[in-house]
């Protein structure tokens, strides 16, 4: 799938928090690597699956409903403004064939009162979704319309507040698991869990 113009700044945004877990990435060329950045030349879904690989040691197995060999699927999803102006938050999409957690890297681009382009992470395990059965079942991580994180509301689908399984950066959320006895790390993975 193409990266349309206007979704390039964001998808930059959002590849800035991940870019040096992607293997190899201290040894790329950053005038190559930031130019087709900008061109939308790099599939920036396929490099956050490779930096949480990367970073956690989990297989990367890309296949139908799953992007690690846990079981977890890895999504990075921008806030937006829906329901005809009535609602803010970052909506979580295309959950009928997950079979796993959720790796989840959320970009606020109205950020919150500490400035803007605030980033959060979360693990969602599985049992939380699992009842979405349609391709039109959604999550939402939701925010008041300022930007502001909005931890109490529930999730209109599901009943749940969300914000229970934000963690605080990019490492946990790739290390984090919601089932440890199933873990298939690479041999050379840290044993790292918060």
């Amino acid at each position: 799938m193409s990266t349309t113009a206007n979704a390039t700044p964001l998808e930059i945004l959002h590849l800035e928090q991940f870019k040096q877990h992607i293997p190899g990435y201290k040894d790329m060329d950053m005038k190559t690597f930031e130019a087709l950045a900008n061109m939308g030349g790099l599939q920036v879904s396929t490099l956050f699956e490779l930096a949480i690989a990367n970073k956690s040691g989990w297989l990367h197995e890309s296949q139908l409903g799953r992007d690690l060999a846990d079981g977890s699927d890895a999504k990075y999803i921008t806030c937006r403004t829906h329901s005809s102006g009535a609602c803010y938050g970052a909506r979580i999409s295309n959950l009928h064939n997950k079979r796993g957690d959720l790796r989840v890297q959320v970009l606020c681009p109205k950020g919150d009162h500490t400035g803007t382009n605030k980033f959060y992470w979360f693990i969602i395990p599985y049992k939380e979704y699992q009842h979405i059965e349609t391709s039109t079942g959604n999550l939402e991580i939701p925010f008041l319309k300022d930007g502001t994180p909005n931890r109490q509301s529930k999730n209109k689908s599901t009943g749940l507040n969300l914000w229970i399984y934000e963690v605080p950066d990019f490492e946990r959320m790739a290390h984090s698991t919601s089932d440890l006895e199933s873990q298939k790390r690479t041999p050379t993975a840290k044993n790292f869990f918060w």
